[in-house]
Formats: structure tokens, sequence, C-alpha cells
């Protein structure tokens, strides 16, 4: 019988029976184990993502069975079978499906709510797609010499992937013989191309400064706004509070939200505000690039060395100064190589904000176009590339010296 003193060590060390009992089945348990409450959101995200699989894989399957009849065999049937194009065509047009109850439904949603038995039955197998993305599959032992593209996870993804190639040719309109059909016409305009009018060479150049600056000063502005930002977008830097955790869900929101806005729906509303010129163009590149440089910006602090910040903080060092001395030295160099490169992407987007009224040598390469004066094209493409070529290889350089 164990002493008094033996039992309060046991209390004190943790190695009572109960203890060696806890240590062995956290032994025994599988590395990588999750808790049950773990397991069943996962398996749940299993069952949806194999629901939308299969709604997924019967509404593009009818749409590209739909395309290949109506491209294919109808037009040499339709006197045939008037009926059979009315069903196709009202197929196409319609928006959605009409139940019983007289409400309309999309037709993906219509095929999401008919493919539901499939992924109820789909997880009697513990092999399904949606199992493998979550890392939750069982697969049953396979035969001697199976191979492994005879399961039924590699049988689905291979039907889904031809499915939305089909698809995405049709959608696309791809036509190969189309091409070379208008090769001819392409030639003819590729040789003018490649003889530029050198008349309207300076008068390019000007514009191309004009886009470099408008480029320049856009960039400059959207650092200003975006290194504070992107202190306040680093999870490492705000969490503790909700407070904090509340402005960094805010600020990334904001980042995300911008930066999926192309600088070209910027300059469309700009030029709408402001006027047609560089300024209207310099504010949709001022916008996107505060988004852009702010994710960039607030990824690298999260991923520098957390080493001297805790070393700083536990000097009793406040947290702005644990910005400045901890922080900001690691993150210079990255910040200056993002800075030049996406001052590299805004001269190349500046080109095609001018096509809407942004300034620079987009919108004269635009009244080229308009005017087929291919010449005149060549000669602005030509300064272009040399320009990009330029610029590219100096952001190149000045990131590999910093980074």
């Amino acid at each position: 019988m164990a002493t008094e003193e033996e039992i309060r060590l046991d209390a004190e060390l943790g190695t009572g029976p109960q203890a060696v009992s806890a240590f062995i089945q956290s032994s025994c348990r599988p590395k990588g184990t999750r808790s049950p409450h773990s397991f069943r959101s996962q398996r749940l995200v299993a069952f949806l993502l194999d629901w939308f699989i299969a709604g997924y894989a019967i509404y593009i399957g009818l749409f590209v069975v739909d395309a290949l009849i109506h491209a294919l065999w109808l037009p040499s049937k339709i006197a045939a079978n008037p009926a059979l194009d009315m069903i196709g065509y009202t197929w196409r047009q319609s928006e959605g499906v009409t139940t019983m109850g007289g409400v309309t439904l999309p037709k993906f949603i219509f095929f999401l709510l008919t493919s539901l038995p499939i992924p109820i039955l789909l997880q009697f197998t513990n092999d399904t797609l949606g199992l493998r993305l979550m890392g939750r599959s069982r697969p049953v032992a396979p035969l001697e010499g199976q191979p492994w593209y005879r399961t039924l996870w590699v049988f689905t993804a291979v039907v889904l992937g031809i499915e939305t190639f089909m698809a995405g040719w049709y959608i696309s309109e791809m036509d190969p013989i189309f091409i070379f059909q208008r090769f001819p016409r392409g030639w003819r305009i590729s040789k003018q191309l490649l003889t530029p009018d050198w008349g309207v060479f300076w008068p390019s150049v000007q514009l191309m400064l004009e886009s470099i600056f408008l480029a320049l000063i856009a960039t400059i502005f959207s650092i200003v706004l975006a290194v504070p930002l992107a202190f306040l977008g680093a999870r490492n830097l705000m969490r503790g509070s909700r407070v904090r955790m509340a402005i960094y869900t805010i600020v990334r929101g904001f980042f995300n939200i911008f930066r999926s806005i192309q600088e070209l729906v910027f300059a469309i509303i700009f030029v709408t505000v402001v006027g047609i010129g560089p300024f209207a163009g310099m504010l949709a590149l001022f916008i996107h690039s505060v988004a852009s440089l702010g994710k960039l910006y607030s990824e690298q602090i999260e991923s520098i060395d957390p080493g001297p910040m805790e070393a700083i903080t536990a000097t009793g060092a406040t947290r702005l100064q644990t910005v400045l001395y901890a922080v900001a030295p690691q993150v210079m160099p990255p910040f200056l190589a993002f800075t030049i490169y996406r001052w590299d992407i805004n001269v190349r987007t500046s080109i095609v904000v001018g096509f809407v009224g942004g300034g620079g040598i987009g919108l004269a390469l635009f009244q080229y176009q308009q005017l087929t004066q291919w010449h005149r094209v060549g000669t602005v493409a030509f300064l272009t590339i040399i320009v990009v070529w330029a610029l590219d290889a100096l952001s190149a350089r000045v990131r590999e010296k910093l980074i």
C-alpha cells in the first residue's frame, strides 16, 4: 500500500495509475488523430464536396450532350425532328426548372437537389473524391496487382476533367479551322506591324514617359497607404484582443475586395468621375496598388522571425518600439523589392488603362488600332516592348540584390 508521501508525489508529478493510463492511451493513439468533433466536421465538408461534385457532373454532362446534339446532329436532322430541336432550344433559353409547386429553381440548384442520393450512397465507400480532398478517405485494401487508376475517386476526377474541358471548349467557341481560314489576313497585318511608322516615334516616346510617370506616382501614393494597412493586416501583430482581430479582418477584407477588381474597371469609373486623362488612370492604378501591395506587405510581416519580437517585448518595449526595432529591419528589403515590382506592373497596366481614357500611350494605341493604322501600332508596340523589357530587367536585378 502506498504511503502518504508516495501519493503526494504521484499527484504532483502525474505518475499515478490514472496518469499512467492516460499516458498509455495518448501514446497508442495514431499520430495525426483528431477529436471526434473535428472528424465529424471534416466528414460533413467531404459530403458537401461530393454533393457539389455530383451536381456539377450531371449539370455539365447534360450541357455537353446538349451542345454536341445541337452542334453535330440537329443541323442535319432539324427537318425530321423539329420537336427535339424546340426542346433543346427551350432548355438552353430557360432560366430554370419549374417544380410541381410552381417555384422556378435555377438549373444548377435543381440538379444539385436531384443529385443528393449520389453523395449519400458514396459515403459508404469511404473513398470518394471529397474524402480524398479532406484527407479522410479509408480505401479498401486493393486487390493484388490492381492499378491505382481503377479507383472510384480517380474515375470521378477523370470524368469531371473531361466534362469540364468539353464544356469549356464549347463555351469558348473554339474553332481551329477558322484560325487557319483567317491566317492570310493575320499575316497581312503582321507584316504591317513589323514595318513601323517612325514618324510617330517621338510623340509615342512622350506618351510612354507619361505612362511611366503615371505609374510611378500611383505606386508612390499607394506605398503611403499600403504600409500602415499592412501592419494592421498582419495576424501575428494583431492577435491578442477581439478589437485588433476585428481590425485585422476588416483590413484583409479591403485587400481581397479591391484586389479582385481589375484596374480597367477602376479606370472606367474614374474616367466617368474626373474625365479622360492621366489623372483617371493614376487613380485606378493607385486603388488597386494599395490592395495588392498591402497584401504582399502583410504576408511578408507574418513570415518574419518571431525571435527578435519576443526578445524586445521581454525588455518591456511598447508595441510601436517592437515594430520599429524588430519587425521593420526584417521587412524593409522585401518591401523595396515588392514596390519596384509593383511599379513594373503598373507601367504595363497603364497601357491597358489608356484604352478606356486613362491617359498615356494606351490611348494613342487604341486610336491607331481603331483607324487600322497597323504601321503606327507597330511603332507603339516596339516602344512598349523596349520599356517593359528594361523595367523588368531592372526590377529583377533590384529584387535579386535586396531579397
